[in-house]
């Protein structure tokens, strides 16, 4: 699975604190990191598992670093980070990269990518005149068929965020966030 691929990757990166000079933390340190899980998912496909398919499979991914008392966040597509403070507050939610977002929409058309709402009212990137792939998120690991059309692997990253001792961190994919709203996640983490 693509998944599993970008984990490990990822598990690997987030221990190197100097990566290409950038700061660790940094946005850049983040955007590097997810770059180079990105360079090795698409080698590891092309060199060692052929039949993995990352031309048309991909994963989202939300990753954080704790640093000290404060907390930093990268997330890709459709992932997200929750913090609930000690007393049930919301202390922070990361954004996720929806294709009903004007900004990423946008970003993929000027990138020669096209954004069409389907059947169903679900939304899915194309290249552009065509009725492939149907990717339903703007940001992503793998998904190398749409990677000219805008899709990327940058993430949105946020920090520092300060934790509160207490502070209850929640990070999930779609999986959840589909399903359940931030304030029902939020009183599921107070349980």
């Amino acid at each position: 699975h693509v998944a599993c691929r970008v984990v490990r990757a990822l598990a690997r990166l987030l221990t190197k604190t100097d990566l290409g000079g950038c700061e660790f933390c940094s946005t850049a340190w983040f955007e590097a990191v997810c770059d180079k899980a990105q360079e090795d998912l698409a080698a590891f496909a092309f060199l060692t598992e052929p039949e993995l398919n990352c031309q048309a499979s991909g994963a989202a991914g939300v990753l954080g670093v704790i640093r000290d008392s404060s907390l930093f966040v990268a997330n890709v597509g459709d992932c997200r980070a929750l913090v609930v403070n000690p007393d049930g507050s919301l202390g922070f939610s990361s954004s996720d990269h929806s294709l009903r977002d004007p900004v990423e929409v946008q970003r993929i058309e000027a990138a020669g990518g096209e954004v069409r709402e389907c059947h169903g009212g679900s939304v899915r990137v194309f290249r552009k005149g065509k009725t492939f792939p149907g990717l339903g998120m703007s940001r992503s690991f793998g998904d190398m068929s749409v990677k000219d059309c805008g899709v990327t692997a940058t993430p949105t990253v946020a920090g520092p965020i300060e934790l509160q001792s207490g502070s209850k961190l929640l990070f999930a994919s779609d999986g959840v966030f589909d399903v359940m709203s931030n304030e029902q996640t939020m009183e599921l983490l107070q349980g």
